[in-house]
């Protein structure tokens, strides 16, 4: 019997489960306060089918919207709307419980609604779900309804099925939907009985259950669902329609539309080798472009891919290390769930010029720790000069102890000796380009700023240490909560120096369970860099984490039901979860994120900007395992995938300068060092005085240029102050502030054997 009528419905045109209704639960209540005007409109604009509502009855029969029976969780009011007149609703907030930028929404009335939707660009329809068992709700909503001229534009349903009866019994040509968690086959009947149409079914959904409602001709419903994993599985079923709170999700997933193909405006290139491309941003209505693909060739109808994950800024630079070479560049665009432009861009070429400008030293910072000091120039190195350790000196008698070339190619990772927060003056000379153009020696004065003072765990994750086997990610605080990676994961290039790559897969980082971890009071602090490779509804499972844990004291993580990148803080009393929305952040990029407690409240922070707060109280709870990149350890895991650099956590709430400070400084820009003093070697017997008063410069003039230059600041005492080491050098720049006002013998080694001894007097 069942195939015969499968076989009807084909024959009329009925399938289902095809391209199932997006209905946006409670207006699109992601985004915006739940059953308020703003989140109708909210639920237009993101081309929902239906958007549903609660309707109640106020004491003089207003049809107010609301789900709770009282108004104490989605208002600052208290007390049951039923005992509540019209006006007195009215003057309650229903918009700042959710953000304080929805301050002074209101509680809307059915008529409200039922006018936006009649009034929207995309003929949006309503699920009307009544709430009240007033005898007159059922009476006075169909009134409405058929006043509007609303009645094929509208779903009554209950969960009682006698009120269902009711509206069908005072006018039979609006369809209603019976709730039930979960429906069953005897409710299916009960609502063919009636002459309905729909039911909605929460809890678990079965193939079974759905193939019987239509076999009786019965559309179903599934609420409230936010998986895009469930919302496949339930296509897959035959619903008819998906109730969610991220209706864009389900968009998406339905979205078999590719973005429009891309349009290449230039390829320019520059005397670096590198060639710039930009082009116009593709389209996509139904999902929205997600980054873009470069292919390049080295002949033409480019197939080969360059970059993915590019960002949506349209401009893109290829370093392509090759001078004089001719290449093919083509683009395509992929929208948030996957799919790429039909077609290729159209196709520009372009040779990147000769390399004739020498490398230049564009950032020196110090930061986190007093052993590092990273130098990133302005294009890519040669690996041997940049990893010569005669090629950098530091003045004040530090010592260059390593130097590597980071991932990205530009950045030299100097480890050094311990510096000590002061200013120092780095001389930098003998490095090349991969051209084999030699920079211009230069000195450049930087700060040591070790900012993770207090912290409880701080991880530049520029190296990887293998330990006993293990591949450790090593902590920067005395604390020692170092972690074990797991699974492959990889460095890479990083905002600064370089990054851990997680893949999304399996690869993550365990840190141990450190009582340190555990914080003592009401304030916590997690920062970290990032760039990443899905926005929160793109992501193939339920979350990105980031930094996380099983039990989530605290926690960053992009969330996909709710379309936000979120910090979750856990204390005794509760917990908040203040989020980023997706519309703010990009993909491919680095971005700094930062979330705080202080005990009032939970925060969370985008490059430097507060974007959200909610209301917490009470100590952190206690119990923290932290990872990065996973999160769950129990049934299936989620994995992040992108890239995480400079996580730092502290047992305290950064002020808002400090986490602006945070992002502005995370690159310190390279400043030349300006002498102050002159002191001529030529006059071996004049005693000088430092700085000179006369030029109030400080400068050792060698008189030529020597090579291997050795210059001792040495007391009366006989104690060594400062050692200056250069490969090669002429004059040589000597800051007196280091010194304490008295006499000093300035021992200078010229060429490994000649010897200069001057006298000088610090002021």
């Amino acid at each position: 019997m069942k195939k015969i009528v499968y076989l009807l419905l084909m024959i009329s045109g009925i399938t289902y489960g095809q391209n199932p209704y997006v209905i946006s639960h409670r207006g699109n209540s992601s985004i915006a306060p739940e059953n308020t005007n703003i989140a109708f409109s909210k639920a237009v604009e993101a081309g929902a089918d239906y958007f549903e509502l609660d309707v109640q009855l106020s004491s003089d029969d207003s049809l107010m919207i609301m789900h709770d029976a009282t108004v104490d969780r989605t208002t600052d009011g208290t007390g049951t709307l039923e005992n509540m007149t019209y006006a007195s609703l009215r003057l309650l907030d229903a918009g700042s419980w959710f953000n304080a930028s929805f301050t002074g929404e209101k509680i809307p009335t059915l008529f409200e609604a039922l006018r936006i939707a009649k009034n929207s660009t995309n003929g949006i329809k309503v699920v009307i779900e009544i709430k009240s068992s007033k005898a007159s709700i059922v009476s006075r909503v169909v009134q409405l309804v058929q006043k509007h001229g609303m009645k094929d534009r509208v779903i009554i349903s209950s969960f009682t099925l006698s009120q269902l009866s009711e509206a069908k019994s005072l006018d039979a040509t609006i369809p209603v939907m019976f709730f039930k968690s979960p429906v069953t086959a005897t409710d299916i009947d009960q609502v063919k009985a009636i002459n309905g149409e729909w039911v909605g079914s929460g809890g678990s959904f079965t193939k079974d259950v759905i193939d019987y409602a239509h076999s009786k001709g019965i559309s179903y419903n599934a609420w409230t669902v936010d998986s895009e994993i469930t919302m496949r599985s339930l296509m897959a079923m035959g619903a008819d329609a998906i109730t969610t709170n991220v209706p864009a999700t389900l968009i998406g997933i339905k979205d078999a539309t590719a973005p429009s193909d891309v349009v290449m405006i230039s390829a320019i290139p520059d005397n670096s080798s590198n060639v710039k491309l930009t082009w116009n941003a593709a389209e996509d209505a139904e999902s929205g472009i997600g980054w873009y693909n470069i292919y390049r060739d080295e002949a033409s109808l480019a197939v080969t891919l360059l970059a993915t994950k590019v960002g949506t800024d349209a401009v893109f630079v290829d370093n392509t290390c090759k001078p004089l070479h001719t290449y093919y560049y083509r683009i395509k665009a992929v929208n948030t769930i996957g799919l790429s432009s039909v077609n290729y861009s159209n196709e520009l070429s372009v040779t990147a010029l000769n390399d004739t400008d020498p490398p230049k030293v564009e950032f020196v910072t110090s930061r986190l720790d007093n052993i590092t000091v990273l130098v990133q120039f302005n294009e890519s190195l040669d690996v041997t000069s940049a990893e010569t350790l005669t090629n950098y000196n530091i003045d004040r008698g530090v010592s260059v102890i390593a130097a590597k070339l980071a991932k990205d190619k530009k950045t030299v990772i100097l480890t050094t000796s311990s510096l000590s927060g002061q200013s120092y003056i780095l001389s930098v000379q003998g490095v090349k380009d991969i051209s084999g153009n030699e920079m211009t020696a230069g000195q450049f004065q930087f700060d040591n700023k070790n900012t993770i003072i207090g912290a409880i765990a701080v991880y530049k994750l520029d190296t990887l240490l293998i330990q006993c086997s293990d591949l450790q990610v090593l902590d920067e605080t005395f604390n020692h909560n170092d972690g074990i990676a797991k699974n492959s994961v990889t460095l890479a290039e990083g905002m600064i120096g370089n990054a851990l790559s997680f893949d999304g897969i399996d690869d993550y980082v365990q840190f141990q369970n450190s009582s340190s971890f555990n914080i003592p009071g009401d304030k916590v602090t997690v920062s970290l860099w990032t760039k990443l490779d899905f926005k929160p509804s793109s992501l193939p499972g339920s979350f990105g984490p980031l930094f996380d844990s099983e039990t989530d004291e605290y926690s960053l993580y992009e969330d996909r039901g709710n379309k936000e990148l979120r910090f979750k803080a856990t204390s005794v009393a509760g917990a908040a979860r203040p989020g980023i929305p997706e519309s703010e952040i990009v993909t491919g990029e680095w971005i700094n994120v930062v979330g705080v407690y202080n005990g009032t409240v939970a925060m969370i922070y985008l490059n430097g900007v507060k974007k959200k707060e909610l209301v917490l109280t009470g100590n952190v709870r206690p119990g923290v395992i932290p990872m990065l990149g996973k999160s769950g350890t129990t049934g299936t895991p989620s994995y992040f995938k992108g890239f995480i650099d400079e996580v730092e956590i502290y047992d305290r709430a950064l002020t808002e300068a400090e986490i602006v400070e945070k992002y502005n400084q995370i690159k310190i820009a390279a400043v030349p060092y300006e002498p102050t003093g002159i002191i001529d070697t030529k006059t071996l017997d004049q005693i000088t005085i430092c700085p000179n008063p006369v030029t109030n410069e400080t400068v050792i003039r060698l008189g030529s240029d020597y090579k291997n230059v050795v210059i001792s600041v040495i007391d009366q005492a006989g104690n060594v102050n400062e050692v200056l080491k250069y490969k090669s050098v002429s004059e040589v720049y000597l800051n007196c502030s280091r010194f304490k006002p008295g006499i000093y013998f300035l021992n200078i080694i010229l060429n490994n054997t000649s010897t200069v001894n001057k006298k000088i007097v610090v002021k």
